[in-house]
């Protein structure tokens, strides 16, 4: 027990701890689109991975593609609203109410352009790949 603290207090091991105040103001406003953003990372690779090995081909591969279109979708878009409200200082601690609070500081026409244009990038990246 004694060599596993000494390199978590000494070798920096948690790359949160350079940006603390940043990682808790994201990881509690911004939990709704974190959370919808990694649930499009999961829904993105099972999809994959049940297409690739399912032993059947039937009508599951084509549920499967869809989920795996609709995932590569949203985890972009969701990451784009979190880089909006992190750098536009949306974030109001201050604020009083749910919605005030854990929605409406990323979601803006703000947030909502620059989920979209990270989607964009995402589609481009992907076709500039093919040539």
């Amino acid at each position: 027990m004694g060599s596993q603290s000494y390199v978590a207090d000494h070798c920096n091991c948690n790359p949160f701890v350079g940006f603390p105040e940043i990682y808790t103001t994201m990881s509690t406003y911004l939990h709704i689109p974190l959370v919808l953003m990694l649930v499009g990372i999961i829904a993105r690779g099972t999809a994959f991975t049940f297409r690739h090995y399912d032993a059947v081909k039937d009508n599951w591969q084509v549920l499967y593609t869809q989920i795996f279109y609709f995932a590569s979708l949203l985890t972009p878009f969701f990451l784009g609203l979190i880089a909006a409200a992190t750098v536009s200082h949306s974030i109001n601690p201050d604020a009083v109410g749910f919605l005030d609070l854990y929605v409406f500081s990323w979601l803006n026409w703000f947030g909502v352009s620059v989920g979209l244009f990270t989607v964009a990038l995402c589609v481009l990246i992907l076709l500039l790949s093919f040539h």
